[in-house]
């Protein structure tokens, strides 16, 4: 279901693929960090972050543990939608989840901090 759940997201058709995940759902099939993930990665993608946030607290309240791949897609979306201190408060609380920061979370931060124009801190950034 997740393969299929990815190719509604590939095709960036957004409403397509949150009835696919509903359908899904409503047969019986339980959705997996995974099937969170995807679904994060496309409203990042189409700049809804609000919406990624609130599947990101669905994914938490199923008890799905983040990877660092879906926390990095956040930053990016954090700065795709202008909220710095967001993608701050994500990237902070990468080691508070059990993960470690890679180059990809420190170029999503930077990327992020950059769009918000926010250079000083992109600066004081250390890694």
């Amino acid at each position: 279901m997740n393969i299929l759940l990815l190719g509604f997201k590939e095709s960036r058709d957004i409403t397509a693929m949150e009835l696919f995940y509903h359908e899904m759902v409503k047969r019986g099939f339980k959705p997996s960090c995974s099937s969170y993930g995807i679904r994060i990665d496309a409203y990042c993608k189409k700049g809804y972050f609000a919406d990624a946030l609130r599947i990101f607290q669905e994914m938490e309240k199923a008890n799905c543990l983040p990877t660092l791949e879906t926390v990095t897609t956040l930053i990016h979306g954090a700065g795709v939608a202008r909220n710095a201190m967001k993608a701050r408060e994500l990237f902070d609380k990468i080691p508070k989840r059990n993960l470690q920061a890679d180059t990809g979370a420190y170029n999503a931060l930077i990327s992020s901090l950059f769009k918000c124009r926010d250079l000083k801190v992109c600066h004081s950034i250390d890694g």
